[in-house]
């Protein structure tokens, strides 16, 4: 599923680099929606995607390369999902924070 959430930013990523090019107009609206709170939440999500995708990888290639990790794989998939939390979830926090503070203003 990480995987698959990565894709769809890259293709949006894309246009929006290819709006930038082809429709200014275009672009600088994608911009000023890119700054609203359910933007900011989707990229939270996107950061956590890509967090987990390169933790777990990193799990499966300890596993396939070490029988010792093999034995292991559960507990290195709670490490992954642990880190890829402990890591992204303060990270999120920094992403959004700008749409939370504007809250309280």
């Amino acid at each position: 599923m990480s995987g698959v959430i990565l894709f769809l930013y890259a293709v949006l990523y894309a246009a929006e680099i290819a709006a930038a090019g082809f429709a200014p107009r275009a672009y600088n609206r994608m911009l000023e929606i890119s700054g609203n709170a359910a933007a900011r939440a989707g990229m939270a999500v996107v950061l956590l995607a890509a967090l987990f995708h390169a933790f777990d990888g990193l799990r499966f290639t300890a596993c396939v390369m070490s029988p010792r990790a093999a034995r292991h794989e559960a507990a290195l998939q709670s490490v992954a999902q642990f880190v890829t939390f402990a890591v992204g979830i303060p990270a999120a926090f920094v992403i959004c924070w700008p749409s939370i503070s504007e809250l309280f203003r």
